[in-house]
Formats: C-alpha cells, structure tokens, sequence
C-alpha cells in the first residue's frame, strides 16, 4: 500500500507523456541559499568553510554519478534578484560545476500536464494522447519550455543552415564550436550580465527582471483564476 493510500489521500497520478529519469542516480534540488552556502565554500569564504565538507560530497556524489544536481526557472529567476555581479557569478560557477546545466522542465507545463493526468483519471481520457515530454533537459530554454540551444540561421530566410555550416567547417570543428557557444551562453544567462555591460545591452532590448515580471503575471494569473 502506497504512503499516500495508507493515509487516505487519493493515490498520485503521474502524467504518462512526463518522462521520469532513471533513479539511481538519485536527483537532487537545492533551494538557492544552498547554492549560496556552495558557492562561499567553493570561493573560500571565510563564512563558507563550514559548508565545505557539503561541497566536496555533492563533487564526490556528482563525480561518481550517485546524484543529478537540477536547475529551474526559479533559479534564473531569484538569481537576477542578486545586485553584485561577482556574486551571481560565482553562484552561477557552482551550479554549472555541479548541475551541468541540468534543468528541470517548465513548471507551467509540468502543471498542465498533471491537471490533464487527474482530468483523465477522473473521467476517463479526454484528450489525444500526448508527445513524451522529458522531466529532465538541458539549459535554460528547457527551464522555460523551449527549445534549447543555439542553431545556425540563414540570414535571408531564417532557415536553419546547421548543416551547411557543418559541410563547410568540417563535423567535428563544427560540434566543438557549438558547444562553446552554448555553454558560454548558457553560463552567460545563468550568471547575468555585468553592471558595465547593462546600459548598451538596454538600448539593444535588454530588460533585467522581464523572467521576474512574467513569473509576476503567471502568478496574478493563477490566482485569479482559484478566486471563488
């Protein structure tokens, strides 16, 4: 008997297009003042060497694939909160160290998915199946349910032009240079931009909270709509 059954609860529904990872390894979620403590170990904080001996576990654990340190949206977003840039960085050291970008899918879709399951449990599939959608994918994009990575564009026609680019550099010269670009991306939206660098980065677009603000409206949302 389920924990859930033994307590009279109704058993939980996981959402069959929501593709669990395998377990071991086991996944692991810290809440940002744990990257915190971390990244103070990491850097030598004075006031981090109590969590050192946390740090060096979770390398050991990481290292030896006992665990999968994750990211969300929640951790880009809280991170952009954080006013010193060498801060955030460092933060943003640690998580990449540790999580290698590992993101948890988006919360909104994750939601939806649920409801479906419970709608179809209760009342018998409503809807057409659903494609499988990972838990666990890689960077931002996933974090926020879209598309990961960089491509290759056509600057005419937007096409993707991955593969003519491949042909013309070489396979492997091509997939190296795509890596770094998306890592260095990737730890670029992680870790934010410097102070420096806000005022041209505003004249081209650039809006520091607009994760923030979005979370704002998907909240006001969510609460309106469970308003009696």
């Amino acid at each position: 008997m389920s924990r859930h059954a033994a307590a009279g609860m109704p058993a939980l529904v996981w959402p069959s297009s929501l593709v669990r990872p395998s377990c071991p390894p086991k996944l692991v979620y810290l809440d940002l003042n744990h990257w915190i403590y971390l990244s103070q170990a990491a850097s030598g904080a004075r006031n981090g060497a109590s969590y050192l001996p946390a740090l060096e576990a979770c390398r050991r654990a990481c290292v030896a694939g006992r665990a999968v340190f994750v990211l969300s949206g929640a951790h880009y977003m809280e991170l952009t909160k954080i006013a010193d840039p060498a801060q955030r960085r460092r933060i943003a050291e640690v998580m990449e160290e540790l999580s290698g970008f590992t993101t948890l899918l988006s919360r909104q879709i994750v939601v939806r998915l649920e409801i479906d399951a419970l709608l179809d449990d209760r009342l018998g599939a409503m809807t057409e199946p659903k494609p499988s959608l990972n838990l666990l994918g890689h960077g931002v994009g996933h974090a926020f349910g879209k598309q990961s990575g960089f491509t290759i564009r056509n600057k005419y026609d937007g096409s993707d032009a991955s593969d003519i680019a491949r042909a013309r550099i070489g396979a492997a010269a091509f997939d190296e240079l795509m890596t770094r670009v998306n890592r260095l991306a990737e730890r670029t939206l992680l870790g934010g931009p410097e102070d420096s660098e806000i005022p041209d980065l505003t004249r081209l677009g650039y809006v520091a909270n607009i994760a923030e603000q979005v979370a704002q409206r998907r909240a006001d949302q969510e609460t309106a709509a469970s308003a009696p």
